[in-house]
């Protein structure tokens, strides 16, 4: 068994929203997180994970 991290924005779903370079102010969050959470996740990544998942690996979710 391994535990495998994976990065949920950008990764398992299409879109990313963090930059490092670029510095929002805290409360334009509250207007991004609608769309962080409609996108829906990338169905090659997700088999992957499943298939992973069957040989007995388990997922960390890593993100920021």
């Amino acid at each position: 068994m391994r535990i495998i991290g994976i990065d949920l924005h950008g990764t398992i779903t299409p879109h990313g929203f963090y930059n490092p370079n670029m510095k929002l102010p805290w409360w334009l969050f509250y207007f991004l997180i609608p769309f962080v959470l409609l996108p829906k996740p990338r169905k090659a990544v997700v088999k992957k994970m499943q298939m992973m998942k069957a040989q007995g690996n388990q997922f960390m979710i890593v993100t920021l």
